[in-house]
């Protein structure tokens, strides 16, 4: 009913409208009057842009070289394909290849020295390997060369394999920020060490292990092997890879008990007074000579495993004992 109320309150025929819907279309413009230059970016460069990018992350030189061919063919004034000869080049670097050879020729460079340009891409070096790479791409870049490093390293020298400065293979993994790879590598590497006796190669490892745990967002297991970890020798952990915020909290509170050495050997028995994590139920006396923390650490695990469930005369005689040991803990080991 094409009538409206007006204000007077009576209804009044509505006037015809010449609205937008009645009228007709605008024709629409040929397909030649599109900006060329719309066309120019995304039907050609886009598409080798994608193209180079995934050369990049699959570390494909050849693919890279293919790209930037049909881009200079294609596109010639286009400078957004100038560098990608010289990221072919720094790829090439990358895994050992001769430069300019492609892939089926390779120089004889050991994975310790391809792991070691891979840690390496960074700043100045990216600056002139990889001259104009995203951010996001030189990650994924160095990630692959990373991964593709402790491949070939463990393939060469098996699970005790490690870098130049002694770290083991699996940090690689870390840093490439792939955590649950390094878990993998970094429990074979501790197997290997715990079978070897190697007790500073094994807290090192552990630490790396706890990280990468924490990183995949395994809390408990992580708290339990950074507990390890300082029992087997807390000097060993590399503390400037550690993002695990309960264990730096942990490290804080034994630095504020100030005990006379080093307050990091203190992290497992601490973090078992306060119920963060407890130590193994192992009453094995700690060896001859330890320190005054690793015999602290075993008093207690003694005293969890054995003498909870004891009458009270023996619970204090063993609580006498670890305060001879730790008398600034006097505040802890009384609620035990």
């Amino acid at each position: 009913m094409a009538e409206q109320l007006t204000l007077a309150g009576t209804w009044e025929p509505i006037a015809p409208v010449d609205s937008i819907a009645n009228r007709p279309l605008a024709p629409l413009s040929p397909p030649d009057s599109q900006d060329p230059r719309q066309a120019w970016l995304f039907d050609g460069p886009h598409s080798l842009r994608q193209a180079a990018e995934r050369a990049c992350d699959q570390l494909d030189a050849a693919a890279l070289r293919l790209a930037w061919k049909q881009a200079d063919e294609r596109y010639p004034t286009w400078p957004g394909a100038r560098s990608w000869p010289l990221w072919a080049l720094g790829i090439d670097h990358l895994l050992g290849h001769l430069p300019g050879s492609g892939a089926q020729a390779t120089a004889p460079i050991r994975a310790i020295e391809l792991a070691q340009r891979a840690l390496s891409m960074e700043g100045a070096e990216v600056d002139w390997r990889f001259p104009g790479m995203s951010a996001a791409c030189v990650h994924r870049v160095r990630s692959a060369a990373l991964c593709q490093a402790a491949t070939r390293l463990f393939a060469e020298e098996g699970a005790a394999a490690r870098l130049q400065d002694g770290r083991p293979v699996g940090i690689l993994h870390l840093v490439a920020g792939v955590p649950e790879a390094a878990v993998i590598s970094l429990q074979l590497q501790a197997q290997t060490l715990a079978q070897a006796g190697d007790k500073a190669g094994q807290g090192r490892v552990l630490g790396y292990l706890g990280e990468a745990l924490w990183r995949c967002e395994r809390v408990g297991e992580a708290l339990a092997i950074y507990r390890d970890a300082y029992l087997a020798d807390p000097g060993a952990v590399d503390e400037k890879e550690m993002t695990c915020r309960p264990v730096m909290d942990l490290l804080d509170a034994c630095a504020d008990l100030e005990p006379p050495d080093d307050p990091r050997g203190w992290l497992p028995v601490l973090a078992d007074l306060l119920q963060r994590v407890p130590l193994p139920a192992s009453a094995t006396p700690a060896p001859k000579g330890a320190s005054a923390a690793r015999t602290a650490a075993a008093l207690l695990a003694a005293y969890r495993q054995r003498y909870a469930q004891a009458n009270e005369a023996q619970r204090i005689e063993r609580k006498r004992e670890l305060l001879k040991c730790a008398p600034f803990l006097k505040e802890h080991v009384r609620r035990l």
